[in-house]
């Protein structure tokens, strides 16, 4: 259950970043200006996503963690599971999304000064 908050905490913080970074006018720093209406819009299905999660988790909560299609058959399968990740390799793999959450907070955003885009436009 707990993977389920912490997938909809991480769908929700990228979505809220990108809000963010529209806000602030940073989020040209960050993308290319042509997938600038492509990423805003992504930030709705992140939310989406997100939402999906908090709703997972609560029906799991409350017990009801099955699908409720009433087809007939049992929706679990257990030869088609993978073998379960171990704890310390669940959180390097969800701290590895973190990186680019922390990023736009720790360097700076802002535009290159002409000197060093005069320096990257020679060696290009």
């Amino acid at each position: 259950m707990k993977e389920h908050w912490i997938r909809a905490a991480l769908l929700n913080a990228f979505a809220l970043l990108i809000v963010y970074l529209h806000h602030t006018n940073q989020l040209l720093y960050y993308i290319e200006p042509g997938m600038s209406l492509y990423v805003k819009l992504s930030s709705i299905g992140l939310l989406a996503a997100g939402t999906h999660q908090i709703y997972a988790a609560l029906q799991r909560r409350s017990g009801n963690s099955t699908p409720s299609c009433d087809c007939g058959h049992d929706h679990e399968h257990p030869s088609h599971r993978s073998k379960p990740l171990s704890r310390i390799k669940k959180w390097l793999v969800y701290s590895l999304f973190l990186l680019p959450l922390i990023l736009p907070f720790v360097m700076p955003g802002n535009a290159p000064d002409n000197a060093s885009a005069r320096l990257h436009a020679h060696q290009h």
